[in-house]
């Protein structure tokens, strides 16, 4: 029962529509009321959008990546990432993706990837969908895994359920902690990324 419930409030938040089958554009979805397409601006300041900015996450420079975590008004999510061109002075968001931390009980995250994963399979029956799990290129033991499940829209435009299992090691020197994400991207966010399936 709890299990559901946890489910239940997930999608419902996840997702903030009224009928997902009819939803031909990726902007149509939300992540804790912010959509791709939003500035960043109308959520944050300038300065708080500065303080937060992973100055380490991409070698190339041409997107930054903004994170906030354990934010008041987060109703479902742990953290949210948020992506924008690194010289739009509007801040528009190319990619957002939500983050629940699975603390030292990684069942948790694999049973919530399961569950998203068999509802937006129902649901988005068209859409072209891809799975693949490795090794985290952070962790250089390789003892560290990753795992997607990718749904992609036919402009090239994706869904992303994202797991991560670190490794006893990193989570020890890194305090780095087992989660799942759910992102939406734009297709140049995902070619960006290498990821695109064209």
């Amino acid at each position: 029962m709890l299990n559901m419930r946890i489910f239940l409030t997930v999608l419902i938040f996840i997702f903030n529509i009224q009928s997902w089958a009819k939803a031909d554009d990726i902007r149509d979805f939300e992540i804790e009321g912010i959509s791709i397409g939003d500035s960043l601006l109308d959520f944050y300041s300038k300065k708080e959008i500065k303080q937060n900015i992973n100055l380490n996450y991409y070698k190339n420079k041409k997107y930054t990546s903004v994170e906030f975590y354990k934010d008041k008004n987060f109703k479902t999510y742990d953290g949210v990432e948020f992506n924008f061109l690194t010289n739009d002075k509007k801040y528009i968001i190319v990619a957002i993706a939500g983050l629940i931390f699975c603390s030292n009980d990684f069942s948790k995250c694999k049973n919530l990837e399961k569950q998203i994963d068999n509802d937006l399979s129902d649901q988005f029956v068209n859409l072209y969908k891809n799975s693949y799990e490795g090794s985290h290129s952070a962790d250089k033991s390789g003892e560290s895994k990753i795992s997607h499940n990718l749904f992609e829209y036919k402009n090239g435009d994706m869904i992303v359920i994202e797991t991560i299992n670190w490794s006893k090691k990193i989570t020890k020197k890194k305090q780095w902690t087992d989660n799942i994400s759910i992102s939406l991207r734009t297709r140049e966010f995902n070619k960006f990324l290498g990821i695109a399936f064209d």
